[in-house]
């Protein structure tokens, strides 16, 4: 690229703009489903330049089990969440929950309606999410909060000696990913994946997730570890501190291969 070129970044589009664009591209792609929602950032009016569509369709019947699919039209990228009630109440309890995750829960409670559906399973699907939400994940008990101390804390161990830059990276990130997740598990609140884990970090507890970004920043940057120290610490400190010494975990006893016959 030359010096004189410039990169044009899309712009974000306004959720009116999403809808009106959603209600031609719908029908014709999904052309028997009942619902469809636009969700996500662009819903929600968070959207970044550049920021894709999330699309959530509801069938009345999906034969062969939900899907999902990215696709560029018109220029714009689109991913869709496709379901049916059945599909949509195993992916929001027995997948996501299961799992503390409320990304697809999120998706159904803030989406929008695209106009022009008959959205007559709009409100079923909504009462799911809004269940999912209320019950909140399933609480951690105390060999889970153990587990996760003993991680976190072995990961702040391997920051403290001198590494290449490359392992730091990873060990740092995937810290303040295993730290949010703890805060927010041991808290009763969801965790998330990628940019949701930060987005749900900063919602239950502003202050915390700013001392965090911050530590992890000073740390890539090489300029100490304290700070992130001292957050760590004070994120355990409730739960029992840091755990190294005197650990143990034991595995099922069926976890187990019987060799093969000779």
């Amino acid at each position: 690229m030359s010096s004189a070129e410039t990169t044009i970044v899309p712009r974000a589009m306004s959720p009116e703009a999403a809808l009106a664009f959603l209600a031609d591209y719908v029908p014709h792609r999904f052309p028997d489903a009942d619902t469809a929602l636009l969700a996500g950032s662009t819903a929600t009016g968070t959207a970044q330049p550049g920021s894709d569509l999330d699309l959530v369709i509801v069938y009345p019947k999906l034969d062969a089990g939900a899907w999902r699919t990215t696709e560029r039209a018109d220029g714009v990228l689109i991913e869709a969440f496709v379901h049916d009630l059945g599909t949509l109440a195993y992916f929001l309890e027995d997948l996501d929950r299961a799992s503390g995750l409320s990304t697809l829960a999120n998706l159904v409670r803030d989406g929008l309606p695209v106009p022009g559906m008959p959205q007559r399973l709009l409100s079923d699907a909504k009462a799911m999410a809004d269940r999912v939400l209320a019950l909140g994940p399933p609480a951690i008990d105390r060999e889970a909060i153990d587990r996760r101390r003993y991680l976190i804390t072995n990961l702040l161990d391997d920051l403290a000696g001198q590494r290449p830059s490359d392992e730091r990276l990873a060990i740092a990130t995937e810290l303040h990913r295993a730290l949010a997740d703890f805060v927010l598990r041991a808290a009763g609140k969801y965790g998330g994946n990628g940019k949701g884990i930060a987005r749900a970090l900063a919602a239950h507890d502003a202050q915390f997730a700013s001392a965090l970004e911050t530590a992890t920043i000073e740390v890539l940057a090489s300029r100490g570890m304290s700070d992130l120290q001292r957050v760590v610490e004070t994120a355990l400190a409730p739960h029992g501190g840091l755990l190294m010494e005197g650990y143990t975990a034991h595995a099922p006893a069926h976890w187990r291969r019987l060799p093969d016959s000779v």
